[in-house]
C-alpha cells in the first residue's frame, strides 16, 4: 500500500557521498560543451525568392489612386476658386454693360436735345432774319413809294411846265 503522504529518504551526511555523482555531471557536461563546439550544421537553404510584382502593382494601383484623388480635389478647388474670382467679374461686367448703355441713353439724349436747341435757335435766328428782311422791304417799299411820288411830282411838275 501506499501512503500519499511525505516521504523520508534517508541521505547520507557524508560528503564523499555526493562527489563522485558530481563528478560524472561535471563530465558529462564537458563531453556536451565538446560535441556542441565541434558539431557542425548543414542547412540546404533552398527558398525562392518571392514574386514582389503583385506587391508592386498594387503599390502602383494606390498612389494612382491617390494621385487621382489629389488631381480631383485640386481640379475642384480651382473651380471653386474660379466661381469665387468669376462671380465678382461677372457682376462687374455686367455693371460695366449697364453703364455703358446708360451713357449711351445720356448720348443720345444730348444729341436729340442739341439737335432741339439748334432747331429752336435757328429757328428763332431765322425769325430774327426774316423781321429784318421784312422791315428792309417795307423801308424799300416805302422809299420805293416816296422815290416814285418824288418821281411822278417831278413828271407833273415837267408835264405842267410844258403843257402850260
Amino acid at each position: 500500500m501506499s501512503s500519499l503522504g511525505p516521504r523520508h529518504i534517508s541521505i547520507p551526511n557524508s560528503p564523499g557521498f555526493l562527489l563522485p555523482g558530481v563528478c560524472e555531471l561535471e563530465q558529462e557536461i564537458e563531453d556536451l560543451m565538446k560535441q556542441s563546439y565541434s558539431a557542425s550544421a548543414c542547412v540546404d537553404v533552398s527558398c525562392s525568392i518571392p514574386d514582389l510584382a503583385p506587391a508592386l502593382r498594387d503599390m502602383k494601383m494606390e498612389s494612382e489612386g491617390i494621385a487621382a484623388k489629389n488631381l480631383q480635389e485640386i481640379d475642384e478647388w480651382y473651380k471653386t476658386r474660379f466661381l469665387d474670382f468669376n462671380q465678382p467679374s461677372t457682376k462687374h461686367a455686367e455693371n460695366v454693360r449697364r453703364f455703358r448703355e446708360e451713357i449711351g441713353n445720356c448720348k443720345r439724349s444730348t444729341t436729340s436735345l442739341l439737335f432741339r436747341l439748334l432747331d429752336t435757335e435757328v429757328h428763332e435766328e431765322l425769325k430774327d432774319v426774316s423781321f429784318c428782311l421784312n422791315s428792309e422791304v417795307l423801308s424799300t417799299d416805302v422809299q420805293s413809294k416816296e422815290a416814285r411820288e418824288i418821281k411822278r411830282d417831278t413828271v407833273l411838275v415837267y408835264c405842267s411846265e410844258f403843257l402850260v
